[in-house]
């Protein structure tokens, strides 16, 4: 059981070093992208408007690649509370206990989901 846990963390890991070899466009000149930055917050809920709004704005300022939101307490079906396009692609982790993640890529990054535990974990 322990080894199929690290079997799945160095296939992430080999994932990730492709991520950082690739070639994207930047908004105002074409190079090659050196660096990618990323934050990952604990925010303890996201239901209230003016949280959410708060929330969103400081990201957006930020400018950064990767946002990692841990315990956004909301449930599967209000998903559509966290859609901000300007943040990136979205990939999410939500529970009917109103626990779990989201994650936001943006769209210069190739990510794409390729596995889904139906417990949402």
């Amino acid at each position: 059981m322990e080894d199929e846990k690290w079997k799945n963390t160095k296939i992430q890991i080999k994932s990730l070093k492709k991520l950082e070899r690739q070639e994207v466009p930047d908004k105002e000149i074409d190079k090659k992208r050196e660096r990618c930055e990323s934050i990952s917050m604990n925010i303890n809920g996201i239901n209230s408007l003016v949280k959410r709004k708060t929330l969103f704005n400081n990201l957006e300022s930020l400018n950064v690649d990767i946002i990692a939101l841990q315990e956004v307490h909301i449930k599967g079906k209000q998903k559509y509370l966290l859609d901000n396009k300007t943040l990136g692609k979205i990939f999410s982790s939500l529970d009917v206990q109103k626990k779990r993640g989201v994650l936001y890529i943006k769209d210069w990054i190739l990510a794409k989901e390729i596995f889904r535990d139906k417990a949402g974990y």
